[in-house]
């Protein structure tokens, strides 16, 4: 599995962007094709461990690569966003199980309430500037209460609004 559609319609300007200010750096022409190769190739040996992207396919992988253009483009607002994704990623999970349990106990969970945990666990910084690995541990928290309150219910957590997803038809 390669890049997505839509990472590829990211990833690959992102990569021409980085060969240019390479090729500014090293007075190489940014028109030689199997340079490019060479030089793209090597990118992805270093980030990766490997030539291509064509058994890439995870979000971390993604994002690691863009990252890694990013620094070599040198572009701050670029590095920035590609440095957070984890803590975005976080940050859009929790809110699912923030949702869940606004469904499953009939009142809403927002954020002051993730904030209650984060602040009850006495992670350090506030939950705005928290790493992706403090985020985790709310994650958890939360997890385990729509676990719990989904057996008090005997309903299954697959059977959740926010749980549900679109499966391919197996063809027979």
């Amino acid at each position: 599995m390669s890049f997505s559609p839509g990472q590829q319609g990211k990833y690959r300007p992102l990569v021409n962007r980085a060969w240019h200010v390479h090729c500014d750096r090293t007075g190489q022409a940014p028109n030689a094709p199997l340079a490019f190769r060479c030089w793209y190739e090597q990118q992805l040996l270093d980030v990766l461990g490997v030539p291509t992207t064509r058994n890439a396919g995870h979000k971390a992988q993604f994002e690691i690569c863009m990252l890694h253009f990013a620094t070599i483009l040198g572009d701050d607002r670029e590095i920035a966003y590609w440095t957070s994704a984890a803590e975005r990623t976080m940050k859009y999970i929790i809110n699912q199980r923030l949702d869940e349990l606004t469904w499953l106990e009939q009142r809403r969970h927002d954020w002051h309430y993730a904030r209650g945990i984060y602040k009850h666990m006495n992670l350090p910084l506030t939950m705005e500037e928290a790493p992706a690995m403090c985020l985790w541990k709310v994650f958890q928290a939360l997890d385990i209460h729509v676990a719990r309150e989904c057996r008090k219910r005997k309903l299954s957590v697959w059977s959740l609004p926010t749980r549900h997803r679109k499966r391919k038809a197996v063809a027979s």
